[in-house]
């Protein structure tokens, strides 16, 4: 549906699992004319320790995935919206407009494919329960996805991602007490903190410097956690503080969980490339 597409790693069931999924359709789900979850599991031969497919398997589910996608899209009666593997299964999601003829259309691929195991099936879902409940990462995964994505933004800006730099980080919250009350708790952690005000949290970023340039690529999941959220925040807060961005997971999750203790969000944060 989108080209925003990402991938994290949880756990399904208590099992290792790596989810790729399209992050953009987000603001599209659901779409009504594709009532239908249709699913491909196949079976991973030979999988590792983690369950998940290695070497040339990987490769070779890979290609079949896109096989898979090409023929079962062409027609634009379906979408394909993401892919789980977990515990040695090797399973692609699609949204699709009728259940009849989906297994038919399926087999007609694998039967190139004659040493794969695999099922197939539909089931009326118009709520898209299992995109936006199950493959969609939560908000924790959903900003270690951003901090790599800026973090990989700022590599091909030539950073040195050890040197110490300014980092400023981006909150909204619903009440400007709760705000300033966080504000005190983060000066007390080394943080120069802004109030803005209620004015600030409509505008976007600008638009000429690579500070800029990271907060825009933030707002690519920013506009996700709007998607799911409900409100509109009315206080913005920028916190900056020196750091280096090796270990801006750990001190972003901390924000994001402190600012929710007070009705907040955490949007993200950004810097200038250290060379």
């Amino acid at each position: 549906m989108t080209d925003n597409w990402d991938s994290y790693l949880c756990e399904v069931e208590g099992k290792p699992a790596s989810i790729l999924v399209d992050i953009g359709a987000v603001s599209l789900a659901p779409v009504l004319r594709l009532p239908y979850l249709a699913y491909v599991a196949i079976s991973v031969a030979n999988p590792d320790e983690n369950g998940f497919p290695h070497g040339e398997e990987f490769d070779n589910l890979s290609f079949l995935e896109d096989a898979l996608e090409d023929a079962l899209t062409a027609d634009e009666t379906s979408v394909h919206i993401g892919r789980c593997i977990t515990n040695g299964h090797y399973e692609l999601v699609f949204y699709a407009a009728e259940p009849a003829g989906w297994n038919n259309r399926v087999a007609a691929i694998m039967e190139r494919h004659p040493s794969c195991a695999w099922e197939a099936d539909t089931r009326y879902e118009p709520g898209w329960d299992s995109y936006l409940g199950f493959l969609f990462p939560g908000e924790q995964d959903l900003l270690i996805i951003q901090n790599r994505r800026l973090c990989r933004l700022l590599r091909e800006q030539g950073d040195l991602p050890g040197k110490i730099r300014p980092i400023r980080h981006r909150l909204d919250f619903f009440d400007p007490a709760a705000g300033r009350t966080f504000c005190r708790a983060a000066r007390k952690l080394g943080f120069h903190t802004e109030e803005t005000g209620a004015h600030a949290a409509q505008e976007g970023p600008g638009a000429d410097t690579e500070e800029s340039a990271a907060e825009g690529e933030a707002d690519l999941i920013r506009l996700a956690l709007n998607r799911l959220g409900a409100g509109l925040p009315t206080f913005r807060i920028y916190l900056t503080r020196m750091d280096t961005i090796e270990n801006i997971d750990e001190i972003s999750l901390s924000l994001m969980d402190s600012a929710a203790e007070h009705d907040g969000e955490y949007l993200g944060w950004s810097c200038l490339a250290e060379r």
